[in-house]
């Protein structure tokens, strides 16, 4: 069955909500938001993710002194805990 118009102007309601919303979203400013992101990720223990979300901001912007902080950090205490399981073994 065919869309209707009305049907199709709904669907263009959603588009352009979900259009508005990725636009709002892109101007915030992402450093920022992936620097909470990292610093949550390092005190809940997940190292692993506190590791992605660094090296990705590196990636973006290389110089960031506390990306690189919590990426050495995060790197060596994962480390540790898979050496640690491996002489366990």
């Amino acid at each position: 069955m065919p869309a209707t118009p009305r049907a199709a102007r709904a669907d263009e309601g959603v588009q352009g909500d979900a259009l508005n919303l990725v636009s709002r979203s892109s101007r915030s400013n992402p450093a920022v938001d992936l620097a909470s992101e990292i610093a949550e990720r390092f005190a809940l223990g997940d190292f692993s993710g506190a590791l992605r979300a660094a090296e990705f901001l590196l990636g973006q912007d290389p110089t960031d002194e506390l990306a690189r902080h919590y990426e050495h950090v995060s790197r060596d205490r994962l480390e540790s805990m898979y050496l640690s399981k491996l002489t366990a073994l």
